[in-house]
């Protein structure tokens, strides 16, 4: 997906959150709770919904249960990650165990957060860490493409894309011997 100013401006401005739990007096908990904190939540059971949503809506954030019907959450960020990897899922889960947590890790998770949600302060602190990473992600890609502009518009650019990532950069105008100092090109 290429960078488009209009839909980084939505991000920031929208502070939407998609949360999965197949408990309904959870999600209505959570969505009040959020919502409270001024957070729009989109609540779904069926963990099914959840990659149209991520695809066609925009939702850059899940909060996700592990233990939900038809495929386990930490199976289902990773579906999310490899759809998306720039959405950034939370789990909150029942699921205490070492095993959740480094699962959750690998696959990408941004935290983990444990029900009961007697205090919803621990949630409402992932979700901002969570927004904040898009937001710093936003700026690397806006600086990107300000200096894309400014270089094409000197003449200095040839986009490439990094075979590895399948990222553009943007190469340096000077050469590994315009880097070195003069003491380190006579050696």
């Amino acid at each position: 997906m290429l960078f488009d100013e209009n839909q980084a401006l939505k991000a920031r401005t929208r502070l939407r959150v998609l949360h999965v739990d197949d408990d309904p007096s959870i999600l209505r908990l959570v969505a009040k709770r959020l919502g409270d904190k001024g957070f729009e939540v989109v609540s779904v059971e069926d963990p099914r919904e959840v990659l149209p949503l991520v695809t066609n809506d925009g939702i850059r954030v899940v909060i996700l249960d592990v233990d939900l019907p038809y495929i386990d959450g930490v199976s289902l960020l990773k579906n999310i990650k490899a759809s998306d990897a720039g959405v950034q899922v939370v789990l909150c889960t029942g699921m205490v165990s070492l095993t959740t947590i480094t699962s959750a890790i690998a696959a990408g998770a941004e935290g983990c957060v444990f029900k009961p949600l007697t205090d919803i302060t621990p949630l409402v602190t992932a979700v901002n860490h969570a927004f904040a990473k898009i937001d710093r992600w936003w700026d690397v890609l806006s600086e990107w493409t300000e200096i894309k502009t400014r270089n094409r518009s000197e003449g200095r650019i040839a986009e490439a894309f990094d075979s590895t990532t399948g990222l553009p950069f943007v190469p340096s105008n000077r050469t590994i011997s315009d880097q070195m100092t003069p003491s380190q090109s006579t050696r």
